[in-house]
């Protein structure tokens, strides 16, 4: 309890009182994804809202509407809820990249995506952009992409080869415990209230256009003639090289009673 913040204990000791309460440091987290064209386009004013899903909840809101939710998504049970209707303190953030995400969208959407966040579902706090919210892991180093075509000699990722090699971008190295630390924990509670509606908020102000390579087919090496790899871009929007999927992970302080047994 000694290493609590103040605002943490204060809390405790005027809900709980004198019960015996459970404080554990569990994980909270929840992914959204940023969808384009096969244009390589994601239009402006676009939001995506993490913990705004459960397991086996429509991910809609998140912006991958159509896909149940399970725990490689999100560990939430309800939309919003806490589990087990724990109170939270919300220390910090940290944003991962999933691997599969496209790599030559990741640029431009880090770039022109801000975050927000609301406690009660309707009042919004700016918090930053989506570079000032580092990973405590995730990818580091290249990536092949779907979306852009290799050099001359090389095959595109449709075609069976290995695509462009795009490096990764972090905010720094992923080293664990790495995230955005607010400067007062924020309360989620798991009653009903005002502090019971948690959600991260995602959005691109502005257009993200990343035009996709040209289509190029494969011709073999031959005298005087160097050959060229076969490239063919994404076709159907949710195909692999159209998307980037970011992963919220909250540092938190859950706060419970504890059991009677």
């Amino acid at each position: 309890m000694r290493q609590l913040p103040p605002v943490v204990t204060d809390f405790i000791a005027k809900k709980y009182a004198r019960a015996a309460v459970k404080v554990e440091t569990v994980p909270y987290w929840s992914t959204v994804r940023f969808l384009a064209t096969i244009g390589g386009v994601i239009a402006a004013g676009t939001s995506r809202q993490a913990f705004a899903y459960g397991v086996g909840g429509d991910m809609a809101a998140a912006g991958r509407s159509g896909i149940l939710a399970n725990l490689s998504d999100t560990n939430l049970l309800k939309a919003g809820e806490t589990r087990q209707n724990a109170d939270l303190f919300v220390a910090g953030i940290a944003a991962y990249i999933t691997q599969d995400s496209e790599p030559a969208l990741l640029g431009k959407i880090v770039r022109e995506t801000h975050i927000e966040m609301t406690t009660d579902g309707t009042n919004t706090q700016p918090l930053g952009t989506l570079e000032m919210f580092p990973g405590g892991g995730g990818l580091y180093g290249a990536g092949n992409s779907f979306l852009k075509s290799p050099g001359q000699d090389g095959i595109g990722g449709k075609d069976n080869g290995a695509g462009a090699a795009i490096s990764y971008a972090n905010n720094g190295n992923p080293m664990a415990g790495n995230f955005f630390v607010l400067d007062t924990p924020v309360l989620w509670t798991g009653q009903t209230g005002v502090d019971s509606n948690f959600r991260l908020i995602a959005t691109n102000a502005r257009v993200i256009t990343v035009p996709p390579g040209t289509v190029r087919v494969g011709v073999a090496a031959g005298a005087g003639t160097a050959g060229a790899g076969a490239f063919t871009p994404p076709a159907v929007t949710g195909d692999d090289g159209t998307f980037v999927d970011v992963r919220f992970r909250l540092a938190v302080w859950s706060i419970s009673r504890r059991s009677v047994n």
